[in-house]
């Protein structure tokens, strides 16, 4: 009689064994991944990744436009790594904080930048701090490569000068005192004209970093100007000049980024009409 071992296990064909896999892989799905692509969560709010070897991080560096075996891409992602640790310590961290949440050896003797990818997809509770840190020098990282590469920041100076130049066609000191707005029929005198040149390097970063829904748009506010009326009802005969220059132009307007809190526009047109209806009848 033959007998049997009630403890061995039984093996599997090789037709039981694919669809076993096919069922943990119908299971193993990326919900982390999927929350972000539906907008539902924001990537940068993840404290981990999902990129567990060296070979995932290579190609996932590769679709990002990273080739490491291209000598300046290697050396272009090391800088970015160099300037992401420097900005966490130097810029986000205080000296105490410092002290108190050193970088770990490991990042600090870091030679491979694919293992930092790996560093922040681990799961393992003693390799949390190390985790955190990669997430955060990704995070600062993945924001370095946006101000490096974003194409309106490269031509900020000749922006500058176009846009500039021409508001000052229209703004010049006022010889009494203060500035002077003018078009053709109309000239209004201003308290002051602030002028905000560029946000520097650390200031753009910064925003890019505490505002997560600008690290797939643009990041407004390179430039500025900052007009100051001496009342009210000169804001209205300002616009008018402003429009009437093309130094605003309605149809470039991005209604998104617009606010007003200054002037009640429905308000003042109706005050304007009562008055040239006034004007018109003698009264």
């Amino acid at each position: 009689m033959e007998q049997v071992d009630a403890s061995a296990k039984p093996e599997l064909h090789a037709d039981q064994l694919g669809n076993k896999r096919l069922a943990e892989n119908i299971w193993a799905m990326p919900w982390q991944e999927l929350a972000v692509i539906l907008g539902q969560q924001n990537i940068l709010t993840h404290r981990s990744l999902n990129i567990p070897h060296r070979a995932r991080a290579l190609e996932f560096l590769r679709h990002c436009g990273f080739d490491l075996s291209r000598f300046e891409h290697r050396k272009q992602v090391e800088q970015f790594f160099g300037e992401a640790i420097f900005f966490i310590r130097h810029c986000l961290l205080s000296a105490d904080e410092r002290e108190r949440f050193p970088v770990p050896s490991d990042l600090l003797a870091l030679d491979d930048p694919r293992i930092l990818f790996v560093y922040a997809s681990q799961r393992m509770p003693r390799r949390r701090y190390l985790r955190l840190w990669a997430c955060s020098i990704l995070k600062v990282m993945n924001a370095i490569s946006h101000l490096e590469f974003n194409g309106k920041l490269r031509e900020l100076d000749s922006a500058r000068d176009q846009i500039f130049n021409r508001i000052r066609s229209v703004v010049s000191h006022n010889p009494m005192g203060g500035w002077r707005a003018h078009t053709n029929n109309l000239e209004l005198n201003l308290e002051n004209v602030e002028w905000k040149e560029a946000k520097t390097r650390h200031s753009v970063l910064l925003k890019l970093i505490h505002k997560p829904e600008a690290m797939a748009e643009e990041v407004f506010d390179y430039l500025g100007v900052r007009f100051v009326v001496n009342q009210p009802q000169d804001i209205a005969r300002l616009l008018r000049i402003l429009i009437e220059s093309d130094i605003i132009i309605p149809h470039q307007v991005l209604n998104l980024r617009t606010r007003n809190s200054l002037l009640n526009l429905k308000g003042a047109q109706r005050q304007l009409d009562l008055a040239y209806d006034l004007l018109q009848t003698g009264t």
